[in-house]
């Protein structure tokens, strides 16, 4: 049976209202939600490893061991058990009085959440550790003051994620506040950073260029770090939508610079889609076609292979290439499937699907009417329904096409 989590959250956040109840009443809330999750996700954990639950229900491990464990789990990709192991670990916390370690565990918690791709879920731990804090900050630490920051960058990120860019950019705007009252240069940075991606999604690029334009010194002049990295291909990915290629070909360069200088396959991945996408817009189809060729074999994440290998498809449509666009599309196919469900597998379906669209062979388009009724069960599944209805239209046009050939 599904568990509504959000009213467990919210009967949390009720609780935890009053400053003086706060902190017993929260340990209590926190057990009760712990147990409700792991009613849906202990299978989960337990399929990859059942020592998890030996872990998680063992009596004798401290909060900070199941912590360590939880960050073990989350680097091996085992995202269910790292969110089970840092939720009982926020009990524990919880239970001797630790906010800040309880809130951080929450923090961890929610990431591992969103990296399933499991929104409610994630929002969820995001709620319950708001709920930790007092209205007013002023009289936090500055190590209290930039967990806040991170649990307010972590809400951002899931309301930008979910098209809300409005709300995220001001979720942004508060963890910027909680990082500036921290004297955290690291965190403002970052927070100005997810700043400008959430005005970029609203559509205010020149805002988001001079918010970035002002961190620039600093992205280039720090010791290479992926959020340097980051930065610097946030603001190339804006000046390629404002057509100035010159400057964004410069900035994802030296951001592909510091990727390579660091070792991390997702940051050159990424510097590498914003260069090819610049590539195929000059008309540099080869160039183009070779970059996104690297990234979709390179061992980086599934969202990245299926990016890369969605504006390489397009691009091999463009071009008619039919032997190509039947080499990568089974693998194309298969990663999609392997992705969590989420909006961002939805609307690769139904993006992926218009491009297969565009070719007049009977077969792609019966690939395009598969994708496109996956992704409408996958809408219907998430409750996203501009989700569906946006399937539903892309299958009209479809079938419309059909008509015309």
């Amino acid at each position: 049976m599904e568990i509504n989590r959000s009213n467990w959250f919210n009967w949390f956040n009720y609780l935890c209202r009053r400053s003086f109840r706060r902190r017993l009443l929260a340990w209590l809330a926190l057990i009760t939600l712990t147990s409700v999750i792991t009613l849906s996700h202990w299978s989960i954990a337990q399929a990859f490893d059942p020592t998890v639950a030996m872990i998680a229900q063992s009596p004798n491990a401290s909060p900070e061991s199941l912590v360590e464990q939880g960050q073990q789990r989350y680097q091996m990709g085992d995202y269910a058990a790292a969110a089970q192991l840092w939720e009982n670990a926020a009990a524990e916390f919880g239970a001797i009085g630790d906010l800040f370690q309880q809130s951080q565990s929450l923090n961890y918690a929610a990431q591992a959440y969103e990296a399933l791709g499991n929104w409610s879920a994630s929002e969820g731990a995001i709620t319950a550790n708001l709920a930790l804090w007092d209205e007013d900050s002023t009289t936090l630490s500055p190590a209290h003051l930039q967990v806040l920051g991170q649990a307010w960058t972590i809400q951002g990120s899931l309301l930008l994620e979910q098209s809300q860019p409005q709300a995220a950019l001001a979720t942004f705007e508060q963890a910027t506040e909680s990082y500036q009252a921290a004297d955290d240069e690291t965190g403002l940075l970052r927070s100005q950073i997810n700043q400008a991606k959430a005005l970029q999604a609203h559509g205010f690029y020149r805002r988001a260029i001079e918010l970035l334009e002002g961190t620039q010194p600093l992205l280039i002049d720090q010791a290479p770090s992926l959020l340097a990295a980051a930065g610097l291909r946030t603001l190339g990915s804006l000046k390629r939508t404002v057509g100035d290629f010159s400057a964004a070909e410069t900035l994802l360069k030296r951001s592909l610079q510091i990727a390579e200088q660091l070792g991390d396959e997702d940051a050159i991945a990424a510097a590498q889609f914003g260069l090819a996408n610049i590539a195929a817009a000059s008309d540099r189809t080869d160039e183009a076609q070779t970059l996104y060729e690297q990234i979709f074999s390179s061992n980086v994440a599934p969202t990245q292979t299926v990016k890369a290998g969605g504006a390489w498809l397009s691009l091999l449509v463009e071009l008619e290439n039919v032997g190509a666009i039947d080499s990568i599309l089974p693998r194309l196919t298969s990663t999609l499937a392997e992705l969590s469900l989420s909006r961002i597998r939805t609307y690769a379906y139904i993006d992926i699907a218009s491009t297969l669209a565009k070719m007049p062979q009977t077969i792609y388009r019966q690939s395009a009417v598969e994708f496109l009724a996956q992704a409408r069960q996958d809408a219907q599944s998430l409750g996203d329904l501009s989700g569906e209805s946006y399937s539903l239209g892309s299958l009209g046009k479809v079938y419309f096409q059909a008509h015309r050939w």
